[in-house]
């Protein structure tokens, strides 16, 4: 069987769409949103030498970041995935490299740095 990398957008889509709304998204239901079998949803994931599993923890993990970094604490994040704050920052960590903490910190600094280069300098003469 030939691996489509389409097949395997719209099976993070649809896991996308679900988790949205923090439920876990279970492969059932991602199976009947792509009007496909429960084993031949694993099957066209296997041809493409992934799972499921590993595909939901990717959607998990990007609509994570999204939340992060438009400014969500961690446990809001967490909870609009459908998972605990530290599996959340296990995977955060494992997929990005850093911990949610660090990245919402980062997020908030260029927003501080943006919002600052955009201000009007002081007046000549003033101590800033």
């Amino acid at each position: 069987m030939v691996c489509e990398q389409a097949f395997i957008s719209e099976v993070r889509e649809a896991t996308a769409a679900l988790l949205v709304g923090g439920a876990a998204a279970p492969i059932d239901d991602v199976a009947a949103a792509l009007f496909v079998s429960r084993s031949t949803l694993q099957r066209k994931l296997a041809a493409c030498g992934t799972s499921f599993t590993d595909v939901r923890r990717q959607a998990a993990v990007r609509l994570a970041l999204a939340r992060l970094t438009s400014g969500a604490s961690c446990a809001a994040a967490a909870r609009a995935v459908g998972l605990s704050g530290d599996h959340l920052c296990r995977l955060v960590t494992e997929y990005a490299g850093l911990r949610p903490r660090e990245i919402a910190r980062a997020c908030e600094l260029a927003e501080r740095a943006r919002r600052w280069k955009q201000s009007t300098p002081p007046r000549s003469g003033t101590r800033l």
